[in-house]
């Protein structure tokens, strides 16, 4: 059980092609931070400027070439 004197502190984190992940992420963060929690945003691409223009600052993650450098350019 957490103490009431905790605040947690959640990332939440949109997919950075498009902006309507960072349009549902944003309504997902603000609902956390009603409930008292500290967070966190991460994503980029499109959905960066709605991501700022709601007031956090987002950290761009690292670009990863899953498919190329995981799956050695293939889907399956």
């Amino acid at each position: 059980m957490i103490s009431a004197s905790v605040t947690p502190s959640v990332a939440v984190v949109h997919y950075p092609e498009g902006a309507g992940h960072a349009t549902r992420m944003l309504a997902i963060a603000n609902a956390l931070e009603e409930r008292g929690a500290d967070v966190s945003f991460g994503g980029g691409g499109a959905g960066t400027e709605f991501v700022s223009l709601n007031g956090y600052d987002a950290v761009e993650p690292t670009t990863v070439d899953f498919i190329d450098t995981f799956q050695d350019g293939s889907l399956w």
